[in-house]
């Protein structure tokens, strides 16, 4: 593979799963046939009066009239709404599904969704793919910029076709792209909001490689073969935002996000999820291991990823503030009356942070701790919130709960570690 020589820094975590915000649909159950009509709430229910029987008049004087009791009137239930999940019948893939069309600022269409570059549309038998953007490769001293992609693991993928990833534009066609590392092709793909992206196929076999530039293609369409490079036959797959019309060095001096390159396993990903049918918004990250934390208020989304605290506003998946944790944090919840944020380190230091209202109707949270209670247990703790307010912590086989003010107010060992628990009002 090429390389170009530079400085070397250190890389982050590459691999990324993106947030995904569905929106649901509400409604209220209907009556079944027959049923009678609701009544306003508050609306009093008419008493029908039981029928007398009249006294017949004597020469007796008549006794007083006494009151009559009147029912009091008794409310009528208001149903209850009944969140109804979003309808989707037959396939959601066929449904966003469309075929090019040509438009002015995207000769060859717009994108519809993306496909894996092996084995599409899903690459569900591909044995080894989307592995090694952004590692460091001693043997060159340099980042890799892109993934490497084999179908079979341990055989020659010598042959083996790949496809192009979505609707687009060949700008770039050479059979002897690398030189010895053999063929690349270049895609530029165009989306519905103007923005664009280059797909990058290297070690492509010279023979194979007969697109040219300017030629449109289609998502799932065969636009060449893995060849033999110098390195055992695999494709070297990029997205990348810079460098059109030619190939690239393959690796880069330091972080190849900060360059022009993208995750490209991870961009497919939150291209497919951000077109699914109930879909608000997606927010890529770069964590391994990103935890959602909840909706504070009903406008902030919580969620904790790189070692941040992020608030998202819930309506966009903006980001509204970040906050760097300068120890490992396993665990982070709200407190049930959404006053307060609870987190958890691992050597077990539970720290209360008050959640305050910001503009632009957000939810922030306080630049200092309410308090601190340290537990001197290590393991992975874990956080559940108490139902009337506090906290319960989960180290091994101990719980602790807290109270909302920093007291620990009971602590209870299990008989063996639970794998996975929760709180109820009982």
């Amino acid at each position: 593979m090429r390389r170009r020589m530079g400085r070397s820094l250190t890389w982050p975590k590459a691999v990324a799963f993106p947030l995904v915000v569905f929106l649901l649909l509400a409604g209220c159950q209907a009556a079944g046939p027959g049923a009678p009509p609701a009544a306003p709430p508050g609306s009093p229910v008419a008493a029908l009066a039981t029928p007398t029987a009249v006294p017949t008049a004597t020469a007796t004087p008549l006794p007083s009239p006494t009151a009559t009791a009147t029912p009091s009137p008794t409310a009528t239930p208001t149903p209850t709404p009944t969140p109804l999940p979003i309808p989707v019948t037959g396939d959601p893939r066929a449904a966003i599904l469309h075929d090019p069309e040509p438009q002015e600022n995207a000769l060859c269409g717009i994108v519809d969704l993306l496909d894996f570059p092996l084995d599409p549309p899903d690459a569900l038998n591909v044995s080894y793919g989307g592995r090694g953007f952004g590692q460091f490769r001693s043997r060159y001293d340099l980042y890799h910029a892109g993934e490497d992609w084999q179908l079979v693991r341990g055989r020659s993928n010598l042959g083996v076709p790949v496809y192009a990833i979505g609707h687009g534009r060949v700008t770039y066609a050479h059979p002897y792209g690398w030189g010895t590392d053999q063929g690349t092709i270049i895609i530029r793909h165009t989306f519905a909001d103007g923005r664009t992206v280059l797909s990058f196929y290297g070690h492509m076999d010279p023979d194979s490689v007969t697109l040219r530039a300017g030629d449109c293609v289609v998502r799932g369409q065969k636009i060449a073969e893995i060849g033999q490079p110098r390195t055992p036959p695999h494709l070297h797959f990029e997205i990348r935002t810079h460098m059109p019309d030619e190939p690239g060095p393959g690796y880069w001096g330091s972080d190849p996000t900060e360059a022009g390159w993208l995750p490209p396993s991870p961009f497919i990903w939150n291209n497919r999820m951000a077109a699914m049918p109930g879909v608000a918004w997606t927010r890529p990250g770069t964590a391994e291991d990103p935890q959602y934390i909840g909706v504070v208020n009903g406008n902030t989304l919580l969620a904790l990823q790189d070692e941040e605290l992020v608030g998202l506003d819930v309506a966009d998946g903006r980001l509204r503030w970040r906050r760097t944790l300068t120890e490992t944090v396993t665990s982070v919840v709200v407190d049930a009356h959404q006053t307060q944020l609870y987190m958890v380190t691992r050597p077990g230091q539970v720290t209360a942070y008050p959640l305050l209202a910001a503009d632009e109707a957000t939810t922030t949270l306080a630049e200092a701790p309410l308090w601190q209670v340290d537990l001197n247990k290590v393991g992975l703790p874990t956080l559940r919130p108490l139902p009337g307010g506090g906290v319960v912590v989960a180290v091994r086989q101990d719980l602790t709960a807290i109270a909302a003010s920093g007291e620990v107010l009971w602590w209870a060992r299990l008989a063996q570690p639970a794998a996975d628990w929760l709180l109820t009002a009982d």
